[in-house]
This record gives C-alpha cells, sequence and structure tokens, in this order.
C-alpha cells in the first residue's frame, strides 16, 4: 500500500517592479515599503572623491543642517601608514552646494557617533559622542565631539576598570544619557591597536555617575547598535562572518539581534534577521520612527526590515556600502566609500531619536 505525497514548494521571496516613477534602485519585497519611500523616491550622488571618505558615522547635526562622517582607512602623507579622517559636511541639499571640510581631531581611528537632541543633563547640550577605534600609542575611547568650529574633543572614558577597550565600533545614546557601544577586536585584528584584552562584548556607560558595565557578551564581532524611539529595544549587529582580516566564514554571524533594554539591562535577545546574500553583513543601523530598522549592507546598499524583523524593501547603491543616518524629515544619508548618497523618503519617515 503506498500513501501519496504532496509537495509544496515555496519560492524564495522576490521584489516587485517598481511602480511609475519610482527608480528601479528601490526594491519592493512588502506593500508597506511604499510608503516608506512615497510616490516620488529619490537618489543623489552629493559628492564622489578620490579617497574613501564616506565610511562610518553619518552623523546629522540638525541645528547646522551638516553631517560629520568619517574614512575608511586612507594613505597618511609622508609615512607608511594609514589613517582615518573626520569629515564635516554642509551644503547637503545639492551637489552643487555641498562643501566637504576635513577636520583636524585628537580622536584616535575616529569611528561612529551619535546626536541625541535631548540627552540627559549629564551630557552637555548641542554635543556628539564619537568613538576612538585606538592606535598604537593612544588607547580607544569615548569621546565628546564639539558640532561647531573649533570642533574640539574631550575623552571620557577609555577602559573597563584595569583594560584597556578594544577597539570601541558604534554608540547609541538612550534617553536617559546613558551610552551603550560595542567593542570588538578589529583595531588588534587590523594591526591598529595592541593586542586585545576584553572579550568581544557590548557597554553601557553612566556619565553621570561614570559606571560601565557590560550589557551584552557571546558576540564574535558586535558591530552596528541601534535604539528605537521609546528606548525599549537595541539592536546589535554581529557580523563574525568577516573577522577582520579579509577573509569570509560562511558559517559565522551577520545576524541582526534585538534586544529588550530595561534599565541597565538587555534582556531577551533574540534573532531579528539576516541580509540574504552570502558575503553581506549589516555595518551600521538606525531605527526610524515606526520601529522599521534600516541597515548598511555591504556589497549591495540599504535593507530595510519592520518591527517583526521582516524584510520590506532594499535600495541599490554603488559603492563600499556601511553606514547611514537619517537627516531632515524625509531624508537618508547613505555612506559609500567614495560615494556619499542622499536618499529621499517619505516626508514622515525621520529618525527614531530626531
Amino acid at each position: 500500500m503506498y500513501s501519496s505525497l504532496l509537495l509544496v514548494f515555496f519560492s524564495v521571496p522576490s521584489f516587485a517592479a517598481p511602480s511609475s516613477g519610482v527608480p528601479a534602485a528601490f526594491q519592493t519585497y512588502q506593500k508597506s515599503f511604499a510608503s516608506l519611500i512615497g510616490a516620488q523616491p529619490k537618489i543623489t550622488l552629493l559628492a564622489n572623491t578620490s579617497e574613501s571618505l564616506f565610511h562610518e558615522a553619518a552623523v546629522y547635526h540638525p541645528p547646522t543642517k551638516s553631517l560629520f562622517v568619517t574614512s575608511d582607512h586612507v594613505e597618511n602623507p609622508g609615512t607608511n601608514s594609514t589613517k582615518i579622517l573626520l569629515t564635516h559636511v554642509s551644503g547637503l541639499n545639492s551637489p552643487n552646494d555641498v562643501k566637504i571640510q576635513t577636520m583636524d581631531t585628537d580622536i584616535p581611528n575616529v569611528d561612529s557617533g551619535y546626536y541625541r537632541p535631548t540627552p540627559h543633563s549629564c551630557i552637555a547640550d548641542d554635543t556628539i559622542v564619537m568613538m576612538g577605534q585606538g592606535n598604537m600609542s593612544v588607547t580607544p575611547g569615548v569621546y565628546l565631539l564639539n558640532p561647531r568650529s573649533p570642533f574640539n574633543t574631550t575623552k571620557i572614558l577609555d577602559s573597563y576598570g584595569g583594560y584597556t577597550f578594544n577597539s570601541v565600533n558604534d554608540v547609541v545614546i538612550a534617553k536617559d544619557g546613558s551610552i551603550w557601544f560595542t567593542d570588538p577586536i578589529y583595531g588588534f585584528v587590523e594591526g591598529e591597536t595592541p593586542a586585545a584584552l576584553l572579550p568581544n562584548q557590548v557597554y553601557r556607560f553612566d556619565p553621570c555617575n561614570g559606571s560601565v558595565k557590560v550589557v551584552a557578551d557571546q558576540l564574535i564581532r558586535p558591530n552596528g547598535i541601534a535604539i528605537n524611539a521609546d528606548d525599549s529595544v537595541i539592536y546589535i549587529g554581529d557580523v563574525g562572518a568577516s573577522p577582520g582580516d579579509g577573509s569570509l566564514d560562511v558559517q559565522g554571524p551577520r545576524t541582526i539581534y534585538a534586544y529588550d533594554h530595561k534599565g541597565t539591562f538587555l534582556q531577551n535577545r533574540r534573532v531579528f534577521a539576516m541580509p540574504d546574500g552570502l558575503k553581506t553583513g549589516v555595518d551600521g543601523m538606525k531605527v526610524d520612527n515606526m520601529g522599521n530598522v534600516w541597515g548598511g549592507v555591504t556589497g549591495e546598499g540599504v535593507s530595510v526590515w519592520d518591527k517583526d524583523g521582516i524584510l520590506l524593501g532594499k535600495i541599490a547603491l554603488d559603492g563600499n556600502i556601511a553606514n547611514l543616518g537619517f537627516g531632515e524629515p524625509g531624508e537618508l544619508f547613505v555612506m559609500g566609500g567614495n560615494y556619499l548618497w542622499r536618499v529621499d523618503l517619505a516626508p514622515f519617515v525621520k529618525g527614531s531619536t530626531s
């Protein structure tokens, strides 16, 4: 006696053809993506430079309508070494108006940053928190950056107990003014910093009382971090598939995890999403005012997930896409290495802490 077996095959989700007037770069996987990008989304190449100036940070400063970005490793003239540059970009309305000012800074190998318009009183008003990955002579640390000339900086943290951090990477600020940041060992792997003394972890720093605590571990390469509008969820990207030496571990994580934010703790870790490309991982992430997570996906562009981790859509962009950041309502700036992109979205879309 034989029983029949019914096999049902489900195809991999594909994106829908763009509507009339929508550029092909906008790839819709769920109908709600169309409302986020609006009826006439637009992609503008604001700048194309000979050096890879547009890599990390993408910190928008609303009072001056300008952007702070950091570079990939670029040549340090007159030496056999490289350096990471901090750049101030203004005139973001059109390519003809863009002004690029590379700044001298004492932040060693400056990386990502975060601006919260109404921080806790223990962080001075109108201040950007920046990460310094460190080098062989200056320890990694957390810095405050004055977003106005002379762009002076102040280091506020550089160690956990008696151990220096590995190479602090990305950061967010919670409503209470606490600073949450990732600390992978990329600096050591890339030969930029001494041997790592701490695991790959995530920390919370309270600038009011000086306390520092580990809030997440068991991560291979914690990289991007983001927080939603009501501070209830913090997202952390683990890109352990790319250990930092140029190799690819296809069995390694390239996963975004979601955690419930409860006071000084992160609880209920769960898989939120993973990019669907083999050689892709999310570098920088931001959350919009509706809880959607926007990620800079290496080799692809931007991917957008809803609060349940469902892929809504993608924006295909050229360049070595890394970080991104929201600007004015309806604006998204994307770092593409040599390229600085502005994406015009529906006017109601803005960053979770804008």
